[in-house]
């Protein structure tokens, strides 16, 4: 087991080796103190646990999805900057206002 403390961040990261993770049992115990330790200084701890998957295939599904998820947001995005623009040039069709007319003394010009 692996602990490395972040004081500037208040994080403790936790690294198990395969055989801890496979005596999970044991391990739980000791983590549960590790737990109470600092929670009592108010800080985060993350336990990382090794797996059995290819990592680099992982990695790549994970960075594909995000690439793929951040150009269906951009697209989006464009699309409302564009329906925006079309609504910020298209003359509002409100009647005019009467009323204010009548109202004002300016004179009304008919053609």
């Amino acid at each position: 087991m692996q602990i490395d403390v972040h004081n500037d961040k208040k994080l403790v990261c936790i690294w198990l080796s395969h055989k801890e993770a496979d005596q999970m049992e044991k391990t739980e115990e000791h983590l549960k103190t590790l737990y109470a330790k600092y929670k009592k200084i108010k800080y985060h701890v993350a336990v990382f646990q090794p797996g059995h998957e290819d990592v680099f295939e992982l990695t790549s599904e994970l960075l594909k999805y995000n690439r793929r998820l951040f150009a269906e947001r951009e697209v989006q995005a464009e699309k409302e900057r564009n329906k925006a623009e079309q609504q910020a040039e298209t003359p509002d069709d409100e009647p005019l206002d009467e009323e204010y007319y009548e109202e004002s003394n300016a004179p009304i010009m008919v053609m």
